[in-house]
């Protein structure tokens, strides 16, 4: 993170700490590849790829918007769960056609998905299913994550402190019949 400047000319220091003030979210970016610092005797260079940044400086209430592919999770318990992704781009027309881009967003378990934000494996789940319907004398079910494959819309969302990622899924459920 970059440093405000205390000193100097009070007009540049504003200028300059307003530029510290606007740059210290995108340098959270992860992967970007679009912002370069560099340290010399004679002070602190920035240099920033705008064709790189643009597309993921936040919008609206913080936040930007990317394609990923989901490529793993890890349970929390409660039926909630952290996703890796890769962000991803449709390179061709219909279904599959999603390729990998360089440079692009990724996350080891660090996605979340906005549907099971509210699931306390107790009651009904963000999908809509109530828990105590999924386990009987006759048949046994479970709340499923998101399966690493899936490509959906992920949120770059800016939480204050820390660079977020959400997507929305439904869960799926599956089990057994006993």
């Amino acid at each position: 993170m970059l440093s405000h400047v205390r000193g100097g000319n009070p007009s540049g220091r504003r200028k300059f700490n307003d530029m510290v003030d606007a740059v210290n979210p995108l340098l959270n970016m992860r992967g970007s590849g679009g912002i370069q610092v560099k340290y010399t005797q004679g002070g602190v260079g920035l240099s920033l790829s705008m064709n790189q940044l643009l597309p993921r400086i936040p919008k609206g209430k913080g936040s930007s918007i990317f394609w990923a592919e989901i490529t793993g999770n890890t349970s929390l318990g409660s039926n909630q769960w952290t996703y890796s992704f890769k962000e991803v781009e449709k390179t061709s027309a219909g279904y599959g056609g999603w390729t990998d881009i360089d440079n692009g967003r990724t996350g080891t378990d660090t996605a979340y998905n906005f549907i099971e934000d509210m699931n306390d494996g107790l009651t009904t789940e963000g999908n809509g299913v109530d828990v105590d319907n999924l386990d009987t004398a006759d048949y046994t079910f479970t709340i499923q994550p998101a399966p690493t494959g899936l490509t959906v819309e992920m949120h770059e969302i800016f939480n204050g402190t820390d660079m977020e990622f959400w997507f929305m899924y439904e869960n799926g459920v599956d089990g057994t019949c006993d």
